[in-house]
């Protein structure tokens, strides 16, 4: 028991060792690039850094060349939807297509950068429009829904199914004992 044990751990360490040897790998000499496009579409890609040895260009297989100016540079968390204690930290540059030059997420001057445009980027206006919807549909169709009174239910129905866990507990008990006094018969 004890080596299957020692067996199950050196295998689980062997594949975090292997899935983070493989990231760092993937993520060595790349910085994370997101470029939207006119039609608000969000290409986003690991692109290798330098082209034609200038270390401040990259050159992305979907088209076009960028620049690399270190005061627009930001940190993310790649690869993205994988536990956090397996993923590495990597440069980021933000791209409107067709314009060389990175936005600068934290200081602009620039007016066409601004918060919307940002926001744009990944179409929240749509997503807040589709939940109010959503919300406002869900308070038609069954009133209004307080949280305390959500907290409420969720309290009565964990209550009331830990009552009927410790009734099927009790029954279970009273049948064992039934079997046992007639399996003790039997042997007799």
């Amino acid at each position: 028991m004890e080596l299957q044990g020692i067996i199950i751990v050196v295998g689980i360490l062997l594949i975090y060792a292997w899935a983070t040897a493989t990231i760092q790998i993937k993520t060595k000499g790349k910085i994370y690039v997101t470029i939207q496009g006119q039609d608000h579409r969000v290409d986003a890609k690991l692109v290798k850094v330098g082209v034609d040895g200038d270390p401040h260009r990259i050159a992305p297989k979907s088209g076009g060349e960028y620049f690399i100016e270190e005061d627009a540079v930001g940190w993310a968390r790649y690869p993205f939807n994988w536990p956090d204690f397996m993923r590495t930290t990597v440069p980021t540059l933000y791209f409107e297509k067709d314009n060389p030059h990175p936005i600068r997420l934290l200081q602009s001057d620039d007016p066409a950068v601004s918060a919307n445009s940002i926001r744009s980027m990944f179409d929240e206006g749509f997503l807040r429009t589709m939940l109010k919807d959503a919300e406002e549909n869900f308070n038609k169709e069954t009133g209004k829904v307080s949280p305390q009174k959500i907290t409420m239910y969720a309290a009565m129905a964990s209550a009331g199914a830990s009552l009927i866990g410790v009734y099927l507990i009790y029954q279970l008990t009273n049948q064992m004992v039934a079997l046992q006094s007639v399996i003790a018969q039997a042997v007799r």
